[in-house]
Protein backbone atom coordinates (compact mmCIF):
# COMPACT_ATOMS: atom_id res chain seq x y z
CA UNK A 1 0.00 0.00 0.00
CA UNK A 2 1.31 3.44 -0.96
CA UNK A 3 0.70 6.35 1.45
CA UNK A 4 1.08 10.10 0.85
CA UNK A 5 1.48 12.49 3.77
CA UNK A 6 -0.10 15.97 3.81
CA UNK A 7 0.84 18.80 6.17
CA UNK A 8 -2.12 21.08 6.84
CA UNK A 9 -4.06 23.51 8.98
CA UNK A 10 -7.44 23.44 7.21
CA UNK A 11 -8.37 26.70 8.90
CA UNK A 12 -11.09 26.42 7.66
CA UNK A 13 -11.31 23.48 5.29
CA UNK A 14 -12.25 24.64 1.75
CA UNK A 15 -12.41 23.42 -1.84
CA UNK A 16 -8.70 24.11 -2.37
CA UNK A 17 -7.96 21.63 0.41
CA UNK A 18 -10.28 19.06 -1.15
CA UNK A 19 -8.40 19.57 -4.44
CA UNK A 20 -5.06 19.14 -2.62
CA UNK A 21 -6.14 15.79 -1.14
CA UNK A 22 -7.49 14.46 -4.44
CA UNK A 23 -4.59 15.75 -6.52
CA UNK A 24 -2.00 14.40 -4.05
CA UNK A 25 -3.52 10.94 -4.32
CA UNK A 26 -3.61 11.19 -8.11
CA UNK A 27 -0.12 12.58 -8.65
CA UNK A 28 1.60 10.15 -6.28
CA UNK A 29 -0.54 7.14 -7.14
CA UNK A 30 -1.07 6.64 -3.42
CA UNK A 31 -3.78 4.40 -2.05
CA UNK A 32 -4.39 6.66 0.94
CA UNK A 33 -3.48 10.04 2.40
CA UNK A 34 -2.56 10.69 6.01
CA UNK A 35 -2.84 14.24 7.25
CA UNK A 36 -0.89 16.08 9.92
CA UNK A 37 -3.05 19.01 11.02
CA UNK A 38 -2.65 21.75 13.60
CA UNK A 39 -5.09 21.53 16.48
CA UNK A 40 -6.99 24.28 18.23
CA UNK A 41 -4.14 26.77 17.72
CA UNK A 42 -2.60 27.41 14.31
CA UNK A 43 0.64 28.78 13.01
CA UNK A 44 0.99 32.36 14.30
CA UNK A 45 -0.47 31.21 17.66
CA UNK A 46 -4.05 32.23 16.99
CA UNK A 47 -7.07 30.08 17.80
CA UNK A 48 -8.39 28.10 14.85
CA UNK A 49 -11.57 29.39 13.21
CA UNK A 50 -13.21 25.98 13.57
CA UNK A 51 -12.61 23.28 16.19
CA UNK A 52 -10.02 20.66 15.27
CA UNK A 53 -12.62 17.88 15.45
CA UNK A 54 -14.74 19.47 12.72
CA UNK A 55 -11.72 20.20 10.51
CA UNK A 56 -10.50 16.59 10.94
CA UNK A 57 -13.96 15.21 10.13
CA UNK A 58 -14.08 17.32 6.97
CA UNK A 59 -10.68 15.98 5.88
CA UNK A 60 -11.82 12.40 6.50
CA UNK A 61 -15.08 12.94 4.60
CA UNK A 62 -13.08 14.39 1.68
CA UNK A 63 -10.63 11.54 1.22
CA UNK A 64 -8.06 11.53 4.01
CA UNK A 65 -7.53 8.11 5.55
CA UNK A 66 -6.31 9.40 8.92
CA UNK A 67 -5.65 12.74 10.62
CA UNK A 68 -2.93 13.25 13.21
CA UNK A 69 -2.69 16.36 15.36
CA UNK A 70 0.53 18.35 15.20
CA UNK A 71 1.62 19.18 18.75
CA UNK A 72 0.91 22.80 19.64
CA UNK A 73 4.61 23.65 20.16
CA UNK A 74 5.16 22.96 16.44
CA UNK A 75 1.78 24.16 15.18
CA UNK A 76 2.27 27.65 16.63
CA UNK A 77 5.96 27.94 15.78
CA UNK A 78 7.79 29.38 12.80
CA UNK A 79 7.26 27.88 9.35
CA UNK A 80 10.50 25.95 9.77
CA UNK A 81 9.41 24.53 13.14
CA UNK A 82 5.92 23.76 11.78
CA UNK A 83 7.46 21.85 8.87
CA UNK A 84 10.04 20.09 11.07
CA UNK A 85 7.40 18.84 13.50
CA UNK A 86 5.09 17.77 10.69
CA UNK A 87 7.70 15.93 8.66
CA UNK A 88 9.07 14.29 11.83
CA UNK A 89 5.58 13.10 12.77
CA UNK A 90 4.98 11.67 9.28
CA UNK A 91 8.39 9.99 9.35
CA UNK A 92 7.74 8.47 12.78
CA UNK A 93 4.61 6.76 11.47
CA UNK A 94 6.83 4.56 9.31
CA UNK A 95 4.20 4.23 6.58
CA UNK A 96 4.50 7.39 4.48
CA UNK A 97 6.08 6.97 1.03
CA UNK A 98 5.92 10.63 -0.04
CA UNK A 99 4.85 14.06 1.11
CA UNK A 100 2.83 16.32 -1.13
CA UNK A 101 2.41 20.05 -0.51
CA UNK A 102 0.77 22.96 -2.24
CA UNK A 103 2.42 26.29 -2.89
CA UNK A 104 1.39 29.63 -4.23
CA UNK A 105 4.22 29.75 -6.80
CA UNK A 106 3.78 26.22 -8.24
CA UNK A 107 7.46 26.20 -9.27
CA UNK A 108 9.36 23.30 -7.67
CA UNK A 109 12.76 24.14 -9.22
CA UNK A 110 12.81 27.65 -7.73
CA UNK A 111 11.55 26.33 -4.37
CA UNK A 112 14.42 23.81 -4.42
CA UNK A 113 16.96 26.55 -5.25
CA UNK A 114 15.70 28.72 -2.41
CA UNK A 115 15.62 25.81 0.04
CA UNK A 116 19.23 24.95 -0.85
CA UNK A 117 20.30 28.58 -0.36
CA UNK A 118 18.56 28.79 3.03
CA UNK A 119 20.04 25.47 4.07
CA UNK A 120 23.58 26.49 3.11
CA UNK A 121 23.29 30.04 4.49
CA UNK A 122 26.36 31.48 2.72
CA UNK A 123 28.38 33.89 4.86
CA UNK A 124 27.45 36.92 2.72
CA UNK A 125 23.76 36.10 3.20
CA UNK A 126 24.24 35.69 6.96
CA UNK A 127 25.88 39.13 7.18
CA UNK A 128 23.03 40.73 5.25
CA UNK A 129 20.45 38.99 7.43
CA UNK A 130 22.14 40.20 10.63
CA UNK A 131 22.30 43.74 9.27
CA UNK A 132 18.58 43.79 8.49
CA UNK A 133 17.74 42.33 11.89
CA UNK A 134 19.86 45.05 13.57
CA UNK A 135 17.75 47.61 11.71
CA UNK A 136 14.77 46.31 13.68
CA UNK A 137 13.10 44.25 10.96
CA UNK A 138 11.16 41.14 11.90
CA UNK A 139 12.91 37.90 10.99
CA UNK A 140 10.60 37.12 8.02
CA UNK A 141 11.08 40.62 6.58
CA UNK A 142 14.84 40.60 7.22
CA UNK A 143 15.14 37.23 5.52
CA UNK A 144 13.23 38.48 2.46
CA UNK A 145 15.46 41.55 2.20
CA UNK A 146 18.65 39.53 2.73
CA UNK A 147 17.64 37.03 0.04
CA UNK A 148 16.82 39.88 -2.36
CA UNK A 149 20.14 41.64 -1.67
CA UNK A 150 22.13 38.42 -1.89
CA UNK A 151 20.55 37.00 -5.05
CA UNK A 152 19.38 40.21 -6.73
CA UNK A 153 16.45 38.07 -7.90
CA UNK A 154 13.04 39.36 -6.76
CA UNK A 155 11.44 35.95 -7.39
CA UNK A 156 13.15 34.52 -4.30
CA UNK A 157 11.95 37.33 -2.04
CA UNK A 158 8.44 37.04 -3.47
CA UNK A 159 8.34 33.34 -2.67
CA UNK A 160 9.08 34.14 0.97
CA UNK A 161 6.01 36.39 1.17
CA UNK A 162 3.58 33.46 0.89
CA UNK A 163 3.00 30.97 3.73
CA UNK A 164 2.66 27.76 1.70
CA UNK A 165 5.85 28.55 -0.21
CA UNK A 166 7.70 28.96 3.09
CA UNK A 167 6.45 25.60 4.35
CA UNK A 168 7.55 24.04 1.06
CA UNK A 169 11.06 25.37 1.48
Amino acid sequence: MKIVGLITEYNPFHNGHLYHIKESLRVTGADAAVVVMSGDYVQRGTPAIMPKRIRAEMALMCGAGAVFELPVCYATGSAELFALGSVSLLESLGIVDSICFGSECNDLPILEQLAELLLEEPEAYQILLKDYLKQGMSFPRARQEAILSYTEDPRFAEILRNPNNILGD
